[in-house]
């Protein structure tokens, strides 16, 4: 069987993917961090509600189940109030845009990892990864972790990408309507969309 490495990630609407987009341009890419170039078709600004490896085999069992769980929520109205640091395991730090976490967030998180668990393929190589570029070892190491984080301490950033940004205020509302499947590439960014489906209860 072949085996692929997804995520489930909620898009946030175009104008933060701008946003987004120009901070990791002029305040990583722009130094030097260009370990991932956020771009609106090959390197998606998202946050992750899943990320593992599957079989490619599932992948319309997966499409089915995300279209009939889109229909039971309504697009979602988040906020941005800053930025979020993380320490990757590898010594790197990674940038942000921190999103609060909303009742209806944490729930479509559960809902997601509820659904893609049980497919969750735990055995695979860097060939299930997107590439080019090549994988870095992190990145295996990012998608096995990321069960063991999440749940209650879910708390999805938009990431920026490697490297640490200087601005620091930054304040905006946004609603997120779409649910999308990628194939995940190189430090688990959103390289090839698979699908996508708009959130439409109501």
């Amino acid at each position: 069987m072949t085996k692929i490495v997804v995520g489930v990630a909620l898009l946030p609407p175009e104008e933060v993917m701008t946003q987004a987009i120009e901070l990791n341009k002029r305040e990583l890419v722009a130094k030097g961090y260009d370990k991932t170039i956020l771009h609106k078709e090959n390197c998606v600004p998202h946050m992750s509600l899943y990320i593992g490896c599957v079989e490619e085999d599932n992948l319309p069992r997966i499409k089915q189940a995300l279209e009939e769980l889109a229909e039971e929520y309504q697009p979602l109205s988040l906020k941005i109030d800053g930025i979020d640091f993380a320490h990757l395991p590898n010594g790197e730090k990674a940038s942000g845009l921190r999103v609060i976490k909303t009742q209806d967030l944490q729930t479509l998180h559960e809902r997601v990892m509820g659904l893609m668990m049980p497919l969750r393929v735990e055995t695979y190589g860097k060939d299930a990864v997107y590439s080019p570029p090549a994988v870095d070892d992190i990145t295996l190491t990012l998608i096995d972790e990321y069960p063991l984080v999440n749940y209650q301490k879910f708390n999805p950033p938009i990431t920026l990408g490697i490297g640490e940004v200087e601005t620091r205020e930054i304040q905006t509302s946004f609603t997120a309507s779409k649910l999308a499947l990628f194939h995940y590439g190189n430090y688990c960014t959103c390289r090839k969309k698979l699908f996508s489906v708009e959130l439409k209860k109501g």
